[in-house]
């Protein structure tokens, strides 16, 4: 684990957080929006 991300050919577990956070933050708004005009 305390590899610099080599010989890993895909690195994206420190990005899995973060993406999820993103969509789960895309559709919260698109949700709030859908139920405040609808």
């Amino acid at each position: 684990m305390a590899q610099c991300a080599k010989e890993q050919p895909l690195p994206y577990s420190k990005y899995v957080v973060p993406v999820l956070l993103m969509i789960g933050w895309i559709a919260g708004c698109a949700f709030m929006v859908y139920y405040v005009f609808s």
